[in-house]
């Protein structure tokens, strides 16, 4: 007979559990519950629930008292990866976008390894118990023939989502400098730190389930691991209701990629196309553009003179849709004419002019009224590092030290 026991162990997985089911229902019945991001975020909470579930039920022998329960929450293992990934890809990504791609192939690994499971379900519940208590439990037995492929496949999958959620974020980051002139207030933040929180529980896990049971470590290896996703529901439930999600920097990226599509099917007329630039991978993105090198030319010199006359990068918050707008050219055209003939993204364009802005102030009368942090300021950097780094890219000299040549000089 089979009795059960509480702990202190106990006690904190059922807290977190609650917590995660409780985070759970409030994002799904918060205001921005229709928002694909907070959807999967509460579906993986619920996962994570499930999870701390499983060890309540594993700690405090309950899984002898209810055997139907036992496996139940293991086809969930394969669940991790999809949502993990899923959930960065809609925060990087417009909403509705994101979902354009057929998403229920992620989720195969888990119906065929409940599939599988059937007959475990199907068990005599006094025999599933008896079971669950000699291999299954925490006594299990510390042996090269325990591993199972599934939990390799397990470890193997979640790796491979990681990975790919990394990447999109990083593709993200880069999208940045294509129609931001500051990026150090777009805050990703909190993207970082979900990959690493997933990546840190992928760590815990595949130490549990590979390397503790031969090192005598299993049972305080599960207790750290379900530890781990309990403070990862905390601090994902906390930090996840907070974000706004990345959707009014990822509009202004998804109206240029839109931009960028040929508004007509014929191609420009050979010799046309503006092929001169940075090199034939940027060629190749505009080898489908109307724009032809005298309307480039046009542009850039409507740009050079809207720089010099109305200074707009003096505005921290410039993006490529708004200049663009000021020209009344389309985004993708004045990108275009950017890249290609001036070998320069917008992000080092627009830093160019403050960089000038910069030393011209520096050269003033007004530099002794103001600390390099203001001069940086007032030629639309939007903080001090973002200043240093685009003088010293530009310059090849820190603003201290450009100010203090300026010094020597006189």
């Amino acid at each position: 007979m089979y009795e059960p026991s509480i702990s202190l162990m106990s006690v904190l997985l059922l807290i977190g559990a609650a917590q995660a089911v409780f985070l759970f229902l409030v994002l799904f019945r918060s205001a921005h519950a229709n928002n694909p991001a907070n959807r999967t975020l509460a579906l993986l909470l619920l996962v994570l629930a499930l999870s701390l579930t499983d060890g309540f039920l594993a700690e405090t022998n309950y899984y002898g008292i209810y055997p139907w329960l036992i496996g139940l929450e293991w086809p969930t293992n394969f669940l991790y990866g999809p949502l993990i990934y899923l959930y960065t890809r809609s925060m990087v990504t417009r909403p509705g976008r994101a979902q354009r791609g057929r998403t229920w192939p992620h989720f195969i690994p888990a119906a065929m390894l409940f599939v599988y499971l059937v007959p475990l379900y199907l068990m005599d519940p006094a025999r599933k118990a008896l079971w669950w208590r000699l291999t299954g439990g925490l006594e299990k037995a510390a042996s090269i023939r325990d591993l199972d492929p599934v939990i390799l496949a397990i470890v193997l999958q979640m790796a491979i989502y990681i990975a790919l959620s990394v990447r999109a974020l990083l593709r993200h980051a880069a999208r940045l400098t294509r129609g931001f002139s500051s990026v150090e207030d777009i805050d990703l933040r909190w993207m970082t730190w979900f990959l690493v929180v997933f990546s840190v529980l992928w760590a815990g896990y595949t130490f549990y389930t590979l390397f503790s049971q031969f090192s005598g470590l299993y049972r305080q290896a599960g207790y750290g691991l379900h530890l781990l996703v309990a403070c990862a529901v905390f601090y994902l439930g906390y930090k996840g209701l907070k974000q706004p999600g990345l959707f009014a920097v990822i509009e202004t990226l998804e109206a240029m990629d839109a931009a960028a599509a040929p508004a007509a099917p014929a191609p420009p007329s050979k010799g046309q196309a503006v092929t001169s630039g940075p090199g034939e991978g940027a060629a190749e993105k505009y080898r489908k553009s109307a724009l032809d090198r005298a309307k480039a030319e046009e542009i850039l010199s409507g740009l050079t003179r809207l720089m010099d006359e109305q200074k707009p990068f003096l505005e921290m918050g410039l993006t490529l849709p708004v200049l663009a707008d000021m020209l009344s050219v389309s985004t993708n055209h004045l990108s275009q004419a950017i890249n290609m003939g001036l070998q320069k993204n917008f992000f080092d364009f627009v830093n160019s002019y403050r960089v000038r802005e910069a030393q011209r102030l520096l050269a003033s009368p007004e530099a002794d009224k103001l600390s390099i942090l203001g001069i940086g300021m007032e030629a639309g950097f939007s903080s001090k590092s973002a200043f240093y780094n685009a003088f010293r890219k530009h310059v090849g000299m820190t603003p201290s030290q450009y100010r203090d040549s300026l010094t020597l000089s006189s």
